[in-house]
């Protein structure tokens, strides 16, 4: 049976020609015949979920990961004071899995995936943090971050397995950017408010 492609209003004569040969688009509808069968191919979804980790008490102990952690639905990210880090890094401790914001992509199509992490500040520009991360096609791939905020500059080799430390710090009453925006895969962008997370002083006590 003919069809008329949508893009360019050709008609085609072939029912079973998957494109128009007038401009390339692809056939949308298929017409069903007795008897016939056909096979159809369907892409997985692409689905990107931000989340924050489930569990308010720092990891401790050796080999200390958050692989596996609990997480739920954000509906708002954290910043974390600087020196509150400082002080768990040199207890040997990470911090709380619900001071993490995470970027879930359920089956990335490519080895390598783009997530950007957006600071969205109040007195400056907005600055933009790109992540490359190497995933295994079809699989779940998690991009870990964490935000955090105060006047001094972390050490150059304070770092966490698997964790993108973002500063957010901003000369302003709150200390950090109000709010942060995330995006992957296309190019539409999720924002979140950010709210001040584990401070220094209820860490030292």
């Amino acid at each position: 049976m003919p069809w008329t492609c949508k893009e360019c209003q050709h008609e085609v004569e072939a029912d079973d020609l998957p494109e128009c040969p007038g401009c390339g688009a692809k056939k949308t509808a298929w017409t069903m015949v007795s008897d016939q069968t056909r096979t159809f191919a369907m892409a997985a979804r692409r689905k990107v979920e931000i989340l924050r980790g489930v569990g308010r008490e720092p990891l401790e102990g050796e080999g200390a990961s958050y692989e596996g952690m609990l997480t739920e639905k954000a509906s708002e990210a954290v910043s974390m004071e600087k020196e509150a880090l400082r002080w768990l890094a040199e207890d040997g401790a990470l911090p709380p899995p619900d001071q993490l914001l995470v970027v879930r992509l359920s089956a990335p199509r490519a080895p390598e995936v783009e997530v950007f992490l957006s600071v969205e500040f109040e007195t400056r520009e907005v600055a933009e943090h790109r992540v490359v991360a190497e995933a295994t096609p079809g699989e779940a791939l998690d991009v870990r971050f964490l935000l955090v905020h105060g006047p001094r500059a972390l050490p150059e080799d304070l770092t966490l397995p698997d964790v993108h430390l973002v500063d957010a710090s901003e000369e302003t009453r709150l200390g950090h950017a109000p709010q942060v925006g995330v995006r992957a895969v296309t190019r539409r962008r999720k924002q979140l408010p950010l709210k001040t997370g584990l401070r220094a002083f209820v860490w030292s006590t």
